[in-house]
């Protein structure tokens, strides 16, 4: 199981991130690859995700999502985090 991320632990402030605690804007638009739908489903603007995903970021020092014109993709490091942030959900 993957725990870290360029070797920075995962966390959030309450413990051990989970999909729908810590870091859900990521988490769905991981999982859609789309800002987007991870908006409509979060019930916030596109903005918001977008700027949510872009501290995430800045916090783990990696960047997780590459962007293009209207479509994103995960990184290598993107795609591991978003695995151990679905494995942690898990538990």
């Amino acid at each position: 199981m993957i725990e870290q991320v360029r070797g920075r632990r995962l966390a959030c402030a309450h413990g051990p991130p989970s999909a729908t605690q810590c870091h859900p804007p990521f988490e769905a638009a991981a999982r859609h690859l789309s800002i987007t739908l991870a908006a409509d489903e979060l019930s916030v603007t596109t903005g918001a995700v977008s700027r949510q995903i872009k501290s995430l970021e800045e916090s783990l020092g990696v960047q997780l999502l590459e962007r293009g014109h209207r479509q994103i993709a995960l990184t290598r490091q993107g795609g591991e985090y978003y695995r151990a942030v679905r494995v942690l959900s898990m538990r």
